[in-house]
């Protein structure tokens, strides 16, 4: 089965969603391509690491399946 994952880029604080077709479920193929890296020093209120997919930051995704 094929699925739809919108990938949501942070671009120069923008968010920009990027969809792609993938053939195995959002939530698997989520956990084999992002990376999640510690923050060095982080701000108040600030996320203590940040996501990346492909070496890009992303907030999250949405999925379509």
């Amino acid at each position: 089965m094929k699925y739809l994952i919108g990938i949501i880029f942070i671009i120069n604080s923008e968010t920009h969603v990027e969809w792609r077709t993938i053939n195995t479920d959002c939530q698997n193929w989520w956990k084999e391509n992002a990376i999640v890296v510690p923050r060095q020093n982080p701000k108040r209120m600030e996320n203590r690491y940040v996501i990346l997919v492909n070496h890009r930051p992303v907030m999250g995704y949405i999925c379509r399946g």
